[in-house]
């Protein structure tokens, strides 16, 4: 008798997920997680087109007998559990025995499979759901799933996948967590015939991150161990000076299940207390061995998501474990000293010829102001040291400029107030020089190729395979923007030249949070959209006018005038508002005279 059993009805009605396979790196997963249920030691992953015209997932797992690999196909069909009490007790990946009918509903599906000590092998073709053909077959031991065509029958969600590199990157998502759950396993993933990512088995997880991360961020390794009766916490996190400006770099694992999880994010970024910007996020490669009956791995289709028993009790454990961590290492955190004489000033210039002596152009004007350092909001000065006790009324001519405000002074070293025709405007002056900047840069990528800041000594840098994809995507745009990237091979790439309005900037760092931004949330799809995107994204990081900075008033007046020169004054390029207004009934109205 086989392994592979159909599950009675009653069961199938408390664990029925209606899987659905949503993309390529969903037909993935799910082949992945029953290669490491076989017990493989090697796995290989190919794909073509990003996985919309083929995927196949070999391995050198147990395999199934001629019998199994039938019932296999078969919805609800499954070795993992057998009543409805083993689900509480599952350790399994996979135990609904819906994946694999779901994607032989959706594709042309080969399967080839030969059982351990089995003199030869069995062949399963598949259309839609409908096997076609079942004959014997000389194979090597394991099972090869070969997945053809994705969506063929379905046209409506073929055709709201993505581009090709988008679903590749999400495919490389799924590929570098299970490479990073399973360090003793040979992983291997090949891109239209060519090896993109090669994971030897590995001796431990540290060895394992190094093969897929930088240098730095292994020699940044931090373990951590913690043991209770009935919860384990084993791995590591970086040290403070290695962070992201998102979680895309936190791996949580119960009972070797990769999962998402913000409130283990939550705890993790709450044990690094202070020695964090509150904006940044460790990276972190946790294990966490918990009590199966403490765990619903039920919660969810795709069994990302975990409900935990006390969660607070693994959430409090992990805290003080991380804090422990942190304060055992006392290590000197490393720095990137910068330049004095590059924080002490910013120039705001109007169109100048194209050279190397400028900071970032502003329109129609070719005004230079000195800029204030940055001081904390709370810090007072004099009407006489400010310059704002004599009001000045603006009276120039601009584009969009038929009425300039009056500038009345500045709040709390952040917001700059002005006067209009009866209106109290109060401006935010990094929003306001945010929008200024992201307008600057959309007319540089629509035009031609903009001034570069040769680095004398160029940047090297590392990515993993994820980030290269992005970086390749946006490499046009970036080098026509300013940037000058070059591939020195073995995941290594170097900075020679940057924007002339980023001098000053940490141009590694900026390009790792624009990518990280980018692998977090949904990829723009239209080549204006990645445009907007970029630019937004220079124009926040650039060395822009700061919350709690102090302006000398001409400063202010070019900053305002300057702001109503862009074709969208009123908000920033992430939609936030620059500037609001108070009219003279809505003041009339607050002190009672109305």
């Amino acid at each position: 008798m086989g392994k592979i059993r159909v599950l009675p009805e009653k069961v199938v009605n408390k664990i029925a997920a209606g899987e659905v396979i949503e993309k390529p790196s969903s037909v993935v997963k799910e082949l992945i997680e029953n290669s490491l249920d076989a017990n493989a030691k090697t796995i290989s992953v190919m794909v073509k087109h990003g996985g919309k015209e083929l995927i196949r997932v070999t391995d050198n797992g147990e395999g199934m007998s001629r019998e199994d690999a039938e019932c296999a196909l078969k919805r609800h069909a499954t070795s993992k559990i057998e009543n409805l009490e083993d689900i509480f007790r599952v350790r399994s990946f996979g135990f609904r025995g819906e994946a694999l009918p779901s994607i032989a509903a959706c594709s042309r599906l080969t399967l080839l499979t030969r059982e351990l000590g089995s003199p030869s092998g069995t062949e399963i073709k598949v259309v839609g759901g409908v096997i076609e053909s079942i004959q014997e077959a000389g194979t090597a031991a394991g099972t090869t799933v070969e997945v053809a065509h994705l969506f063929f029958n379905t046209p409506a969600r073929r055709k709201f996948l993505r581009s090709e590199r988008a679903e590749f990157i999400s495919i490389l998502e799924v590929f570098t967590t299970f490479a990073l759950g399973n360090p003793a396993i040979d992983f291997r993933l090949i891109k239209n015939d060519n090896l993109i990512m090669d994971c030897p088995s590995a001796v431990s997880l540290r060895e394992r991150i190094l093969q897929i991360h930088s240098k730095d961020i292994a020699e940044a390794l931090i373990p951590v161990q913690a043991e209770t009766p009935e919860v384990t916490i084993s791995g590591y996190i970086t040290a403070p000076e290695i962070s992201r400006v998102n979680r895309t770099g936190q791996y949580f694992f119960i009972n070797n299940r990769p999962i998402k999880s913000p409130a283990l994010s939550f705890a993790l970024r709450q044990g690094y207390e202070d020695r964090l910007p509150q904006s940044r996020h460790p990276l972190s490669f946790l294990f966490f061995d918990i009590e199966s009956s403490r765990v619903d791995v039920n919660v969810h289709p795709n069994k990302k998501e975990v409900r935990i028993a006390n969660e607070r009790e693994v959430q409090k454990l992990l805290l003080d474990t991380v804090r422990i961590a942190l304060d055992t290492q006392r290590k000197l955190p490393r720095i990137q000293l910068k330049d004095p004489e590059k924080e002490e000033q910013i120039l705001l210039t109007g169109p100048v010829e194209r050279s190397f002596n400028y900071r970032y152009p502003l329109p129609n004007d070719s005004f230079t102001l000195s800029f204030v350092r940055e001081e904390k909001a709370e810090q007072r000065y004099s009407e006489k040291e400010s310059g704002l006790a004599e009001e000045k009324t603006l009276s120039f001519e601009g584009k969009n400029s038929d009425r300039i405000p009056r500038i009345i002074g500045q709040f709390r070293s952040t917001y700059i107030l002005a006067e209009d025709e009866g209106k109290l405007l109060i401006i935010d002056q990094h929003a306001a020089h945010e929008r200024i900047m992201y307008e600057q840069i959309m007319g540089q990528l629509l035009s031609s190729e903009s001034p570069s800041q040769h680095q004398l000594i160029p940047i090297p840098f590392f990515l993993d395979y994820r980030e290269q994809e992005i970086l390749k995507e946006y490499l046009p745009l970036l080098e026509k923007v300013g940037f000058g990237i070059n591939d020195l091979g073995r995941n290594t790439y170097s900075i020679d030249a940057v924007p002339i309005f980023l001098d000053g900037e940490d141009p590694k760092q900026l390009l790792l949070d624009f990518i990280h931004d980018l692998i977090e949330g949904n990829p723009p799809r239209t080549i204006d959209d990645k445009k907007k995107t970029l630019a937004a994204t220079l124009a926040c990081k650039s060395k822009s006018v700061k919350a709690a900075s102090r302006l000398l008033p001409e400063k202010m007046e070019y900053l305002v005038k300057s702001l109503f020169q862009t074709k969208s004054p009123f908000t920033c390029p992430h939609g936030r508002p620059t500037c609001i207004t108070l009219t003279t009934y809505e003041l009339e109205k607050q002190f009672g005279r109305k």
